[in-house]
Formats: C-alpha cells, structure tokens, sequence
C-alpha cells in the first residue's frame, strides 16, 4: 500500500490501509452503498472465499467538516 492509500481518523488517530474509496467495490458488485466509505477487503477472509460480507467499512468523510473519520467516531461530532 501507498501512504495514499492510508485512512486516518481526525478525531481519533485510528489508522488503517484501505483498499477503496467510494460508493460501488469492484470485488462487491451486488453492493452500492449511499455515501462514499473507505473499505477494506476482510483481512481474515480465506482467499477466494465467496461470501456477501467480505469487507470491513473503515470510516467516510464528515459532511460537515470534510474531515476523514471513523465509524465509531460518528457519534462525537458536534454538528453546529
């Protein structure tokens, strides 16, 4: 992974590599989520497993301060 390709949460300093930013995964066609999330593939998924839940959702960008957070962090922001 590339630094860019790194997700760090403004609040709370979680990091993590994430394998894609948006709204349809390539390797989850049957999945289109309503806001772009950083995602990454389940680090102890089998290779070549076919299940539907395979990823791991990291975090998204806030809508009011455009910072990257995470997940857990939805619940801490002070929207004014």
């Amino acid at each position: 992974m590339t630094e860019e390709n790194v997700f760090t949460c403004y609040l709370c300093n979680f990091s993590s590599n994430y394998d894609y930013f948006g709204r349809e995964p390539p390797w989850l066609p049957q999945i289109r989520f309503n806001e772009d999330l950083f995602i990454r593939k389940d680090p102890f998924a089998e290779p070549g497993t076919r299940k539907v839940i395979n990823f791991i959702t990291l975090g998204a960008i806030c809508p009011s301060c455009g910072k990257s957070v995470c997940a857990d962090s939805v619940g801490e922001l002070n929207v004014e």
